[in-house]
């Protein structure tokens, strides 16, 4: 992995640990992002640490990776996941208490900051609100902006899993950067 991305001239990367119980040698979550001047990293760590493990008692399969960053001078944090696949009782049981860690971490530790929560999430976004791992977030319109609701509520050619089909990557930003995400010509695909 390092020798590929020591490969991609002006980009950085950074990678947590691997995850628990795995033979894996590649890192649990990994950043990848151009390097540019309007972008100057601050600082990284594994997040929510405690809730990692392979049993549902432990819902995080990998720990989440807060990025806090400056973008045009201003802070941004980015919490990339991947959170437990599959559709079984369990597997869904962990991503809902995955969602509500990560919504209880952000309300305690960034709650007036500019957040953006994304990654691999495994679920849908338009599930029925009784069965929708993800409601705590869209539920919560003072707070939260679901990015790509118009993609995951869209043909499924534009889906992030289009041969499956299913729309299973999402990101998620706090109503701190409402303006960005509003501003003409911003746009998610």
């Amino acid at each position: 992995l390092s020798v590929f991305l020591d490969s991609m001239h002006n980009y950085t990367y950074i990678y947590g640990t691997k995850p628990n119980n795995s033979s894996n040698t590649v890192s649990g979550i990994s950043f990848l992002y151009k390097s540019s001047n309007t972008m100057d990293f601050v600082n990284y760590e594994e997040i929510l640490v405690n809730h990692l493990g392979t049993v549902a008692t432990q819902p995080f399969p990998r720990a989440p990776l807060l990025l806090a960053v400056r973008w045009n001078g201003e802070k941004i944090y980015i919490i990339n996941n991947h959170l437990k696949a599959y559709g079984d009782d369990e597997s869904v049981e962990r991503r809902q208490k995955s969602s509500e860690l990560l919504y209880d971490y952000i309300a305690d530790n960034l709650s007036s900051e500019k957040v953006i929560m994304m990654g691999d999430l495994n679920d849908s976004l338009t599930d029925l609100e009784y069965d929708n791992v993800f409601n705590i977030f869209l539920q919560d319109e003072t707070n939260y902006i679901i990015a790509d609701i118009d993609i995951a509520n869209g043909h499924s050619d534009f889906w992030s899993y289009p041969s499956y089909p299913s729309h299973i990557d999402h990101i998620i930003l706090s109503t701190e950067l409402s303006s960005s995400f509003n501003k003409s010509g911003s746009t998610i695909e």
